[in-house]
Formats: structure tokens, C-alpha cells, sequence
């Protein structure tokens, strides 16, 4: 048998059981893979100002859908499946060019189970063209740091944007 059949067949069979245990690789969805982000600005915006991210090297605004809402905001800790955030990314302060949008959202359960479940993706500035898509490496690599808050940076981000809101003052550090 020639090293290419006997390949076939182990993974056949491997395949094959782990979908007997009731273990599948899970997919994204086609209704991901299809669909248009072009609505993003119709989401729930959570600050009141646009704010420098090092992280993106750009000035952000956080968009979140109402299941993001409550666990942003109150930095749950944990999001539910289907949560969506949007980050249009900006070149200034001042908004005067929008360069891209980067996105995530929750997937079910087994998605990617070592990086939260989470869904990258990187549109065009509409939102019409994905650029990235998926399990993007250099996302899950940054959002790694944030593990404990579901891997989202909502505690630093909130943060920011009660201070914007007037609901805390910044925090002064005075030094001798």
C-alpha cells in the first residue's frame, strides 16, 4: 500500500472517531463566511470620544451589538455566543480617515476553545470587503493578554470611557 492510501486511511479512521465521541472541528458558519458588515455603525456605541489604541497604532470608537452590551459595560468577564464588537479604526483624532474595522464576535462553543471561541475579521472602512477573516494569529495573540476577561480589554477600555462620560475621574499618580 503506498504511503499516500495508508495516509488516507489513518485519517479516515482518526476522523471517524472523533466524530463518534461526538468531537467535530467546528466551522465557521456560512453565515459568517457570507456576510456583509456593512451595518456596523448601527451598533451600540459604547464611548463618547475617540481614543488613542496602541494595540491598533490608531484611534478607536467601540461599537458593541446588544448582546456585547451589558458584559462590556459591566465587565462580565464572560460574553455570549453571538456578541459583536466593532473597532473602526482611524488614522487621527480627528477622524479623518477611517483605514479599517476590526471586528469580533463569539462564536459557539469548540470554535477555537484555546482563544475564547472568538472570530476575527478586518473589513474595508464600508465594511462591503473582509480582508482577514477567521482565527486571525496576531489578534489572538494580543487578546491572549486579556484571557481573564473573556479575552476582551473592556476593563481598560470601560475605564476610558466612564472617565469620558464624567462617571470617574482619571486616576493622577503624583511622584516625589
Amino acid at each position: 500500500m503506498s504511503m499516500k492510501k495508508i495516509s488516507f486511511v489513518l485519517l479516515t479512521i482518526l476522523c471517524s472517531i472523533l466524530i463518534s465521541c461526538g468531537i467535530e472541528p467546528i466551522q465557521e458558519s456560512s453565515a459568517i463566511q457570507e456576510r456583509s458588515f456593512e451595518d456596523w455603525e448601527n451598533n451600540i456605541k459604547l464611548n463618547k470620544d475617540i481614543f488613542e489604541s496602541d494595540a491598533h497604532n490608531a484611534y478607536v470608537d467601540i461599537y458593541v451589538n446588544k448582546l456585547a452590551k451589558e458584559p462590556y459595560e459591566k465587565r462580565l468577564g464572560v460574553f455570549p455566543i453571538g456578541s459583536e464588537v466593532y473597532k473602526p479604526l482611524y488614522s487621527d483624532a480627528k477622524k479623518s480617515h477611517l483605514a479599517r474595522v476590526v471586528i469580533m464576535i463569539k462564536m459557539q462553543k469548540g470554535y477555537d476553545s484555546k482563544n475564547g471561541d472568538w472570530w476575527y475579521g478586518v473589513t474595508d472602512a464600508s465594511g462591503k470587503e473582509l480582508w482577514y477573516k477567521g482565527r486571525i494569529q496576531h489578534c489572538i495573540d494580543c487578546h491572549a493578554l486579556a484571557k481573564e476577561t473573556d479575552y476582551m480589554f473592556s476593563e481598560s477600555v470601560m475605564e476610558e470611557i466612564e472617565i469620558q462620560k464624567g462617571l470617574r475621574e482619571p486616576e493622577v499618580y503624583l511622584i516625589d
